[in-house]
């Protein structure tokens, strides 16, 4: 094990792998072949692609804070904002899924808006939020995704048309 926990190369830390028994041996090759392996596969894949499912990730994990009986308005801002910033960066860059990802944005906004508005408190803020306007919308850019805001919290869109 390298001193940040994790496995060292096969051939590295010889003595180490001295005072490993061949099974514990044959698991740390194996560890290291399927990270490999997996670390290949993403290097293959479309980054577009791989940008597209960690906006997802953000979006469901706002929407997962605003669906709980309390919700917590403070985590679902910070990955709205976390989700904007990446959209904002890479604006242009993202193909053919980059509208469904605008438009996801605006759903989860406005979800964010009606959770926030039925709290009838103010979200929670960060210490780096404390100035901002309370009824500000997370994650930038405007919430007008035509969609209607279900119970609950969630966004009911037009199958996905950021139109």
């Amino acid at each position: 094990m390298s001193s940040s926990g994790t496995p060292d190369a096969p051939g590295h830390g010889d003595e180490q792998d001295e005072e490993l028994s061949e099974a514990q041996r044959a698991q740390l090759n194996e560890a290291a072949e399927q990270v490999a392996a997996v670390r290949a596969q993403l290097a293959a894949a479309p980054v577009e692609l791989v940008v597209t499912n960690h906006v997802m990730g953000l979006y469901e994990l706002a929407a997962v804070h605003l669906d709980q009986d309390a919700p917590n308005v403070g985590a679902a801002r910070l990955a709205i904002d976390a989700l904007g910033g990446v959209l904002d960066a890479c604006a242009g860059r993202l193909g053919d899924a980059e509208a469904t990802l605008v438009g996801a944005r605006s759903q989860i906004q406005l979800a964010f808006v009606a959770v926030s508005g039925r709290a009838g408190a103010e979200p929670e803020r960060g210490a780096n939020e404390a100035d901002a306007p309370a009824q500000d919308v997370p994650g930038g850019g405007e919430a007008t995704g035509g969609g209607d805001v279900l119970e609950g919290g969630e966004a009911a869109g037009d199958d996905g048309d950021a139109s």
